[in-house]
């Protein structure tokens, strides 16, 4: 009886080895895939060396397993940071809306991670206007980044879950509103912002792009221009309700 026993086990073993590399042993081996290229990619960053960092970064996001959800948006976000510090603003943008929206429908998701989150993705919309405002683009094009800048800072500022967090989105709502009232003479004679990436090129172009693809994949909001009128018209009551200038220039 205890050799069948024995014999028996012996035969399962290799039938549960295949289940188990199979089950979840896939999730333990991309887990620490993901573990390793994560950790690949936040050192490359912290050298400076964007690109790999990008690489990196979405060869960990590929190996997450489903249930790593807070630790893909983490990922996520670091990588959009590489893709902006490597000189792709638009793209980096684009990854941190989706990023956000993704957490705004979660009531499980981190609202820490969903702060940074925002407070990167205003930035960029800050950065962008900046540069597009050097590269010439017209009123309408560089104010409508502005203005997301804007209003998220002031959500932030409103909303933050930390007093760092609306300290310091109280003084990138400053930065903002300034950066929209400045005339262009003065911005050309300022350096760029801390933390903006000198090497992004040919930010209009790559914005007016992602505005046509937009509008032939039918995502632009018909109301789109009257909110950003609307918006406008708040910086005024803004300015009245004692938003003081600061100096520097946030971000």
């Amino acid at each position: 009886m205890k050799r069948t026993i024995f014999w028996t086990c012996w035969i399962l073993l290799p039938i549960a080895l295949i289940v188990l590399h199979f089950g979840p042993g896939q999730n333990w081996l991309g887990r620490d895939r993901a573990v390793g290229n994560l950790k690949l990619a936040q050192r490359q960053a912290s050298q400076g060396d964007w690109d790999s960092a990008v690489v990196s970064y979405t060869a960990a996001d590929q190996n997450w397993p489903d249930d790593a959800v807070a630790s893909q948006r983490r990922g996520k976000l670091g990588e959009a940071i590489a893709t902006i510090n490597s000189g792709d603003l638009v793209s980096g943008q684009e990854q941190l809306e989706r990023l956000i929206e993704e957490m705004e429908s979660d009531e499980q998701a981190d609202p820490g991670l969903l702060d940074a989150a925002r407070h990167d993705f205003a930035s960029s919309c800050y950065y962008t206007a900046w540069m597009m405002r050097l590269e010439g683009a017209e009123t309408d094009e560089w104010m409508q980044e502005a203005e997301i800048a804007r209003q998220q800072f002031r959500l932030l500022a409103e909303t933050g879950t930390s007093p760092s967090t609306l300290t310091t989105a109280a003084e990138n709502l400053e930065a903002t509103i300034r950066l929209e009232q400045m005339d262009l003479r003065t911005l050309m004679a300022r350096p760029l912002p801390k933390n903006c990436c000198s090497n992004c090129q040919s930010v209009c172009q790559k914005k007016r792009k992602q505005m046509a693809s937009r509008c032939k994949n039918g995502s632009i909001k018909n109301n789109e221009k009257e909110e950003t009128e609307d918006a406008r018209e708040q910086i005024k009551k803004d300015e009245g309700a004692g938003w003081n200038s600061s100096q520097g220039d946030g971000s």
